[in-house]
């Protein structure tokens, strides 16, 4: 089965007040989840889920940039996503990827866990679907943990360009396309070092053929971190206009 890859943080599991979505309901969508869902959603997690609706982020009462890439989808592309995300968490730390671990992470918190647990719900889902998985595409949306970060900012582009690699060789796909999102942080005493991440986010794209990099600084927020539930559906809209142009220029 094809999918697409959904990881990140808070803006990929979906943290968005949902209001006045009701026209985005996907039923035809299949979606296997694990991260930071909490409440009722918990039980959206580790099962496929046929159908992507509105509510099915941080809350029942939160929704994200699923909604968009769902209503932005082209004849021909994946109808199923397989998505790991966990609000809070850097690239200089928690995401870093396997050639970079010194040691296999043990539990939260450990340099490397997000990645192992990314890794773990792509295998769980795969288990769970009873045939192999075969990626299409990875949308990730990240950096706003490492914009307060010196160390995480200065090395950005090097370590997503290291995850992306990690990524793509353990889904045996080298030339996977990913789109990034662009951090809408403002530069502030909370995120001193955002135009650094924003600068590691475009530099890393601009050297790689199969990456895109997707604006999302115009977007209106519902806090300095996280979009209205226009801004994510719209930035979900560019997330999978981007994936077409990627898989197009391909063919």
């Amino acid at each position: 089965m094809k999918v697409f890859l959904i990881a990140g943080q808070s803006n990929a599991v979906g943290t968005s007040p949902t209001d006045g979505l009701e026209g985005y309901v996907f039923p035809d969508v299949l979606l296997w989840q694990a991260g930071e869902f909490t409440e009722e959603n918990e039980k959206l997690q580790n099962v496929w889920l046929r159908g992507v609706r509105p509510g099915m982020g941080y809350t029942p009462r939160h929704s994200g940039i699923e909604l968009g890439i769902c209503a932005g989808l082209k004849k021909g592309m994946p109808r199923a996503f397989v998505r790991y995300a966990y609000g809070t968490t850097d690239l200089v730390r928690d995401w870093r990827s396997e050639s970079l671990w010194r040691a296999p992470p043990e539990k939260r918190g450990d340099a490397g866990w997000e990645y192992l647990c990314w890794k773990n719900a792509f295998l769980r889902a795969q288990e769970a679907a009873g045939e192999p998985l075969e990626a299409e595409g990875l949308f990730f949306m990240q950096g706003e943990s490492d914009a307060y970060n010196r160390e995480g900012a200065a090395r950005y582009a090097e370590n997503l360009a290291t995850l992306l690699s990690d990524m793509r060789a353990f889904l045996g796909r080298a030339d996977l396309p990913v789109c990034i999102g662009e951090i809408a942080t403002k530069v502030s005493a909370y995120a001193p070092y955002a135009e650094q991440v924003r600068a590691g986010q475009r530099a890393c794209c601009a050297r790689d053929k199969n990456a895109a990099w997707v604006p999302s600084a115009d977007l209106p927020m519902s806090d300095g971190w996280h979009y209205t539930a226009r801004g994510a559906v719209a930035l979900g809209e560019r997330f999978a206009a981007a994936m077409a142009r990627l898989t197009e220029e391909r063919r």
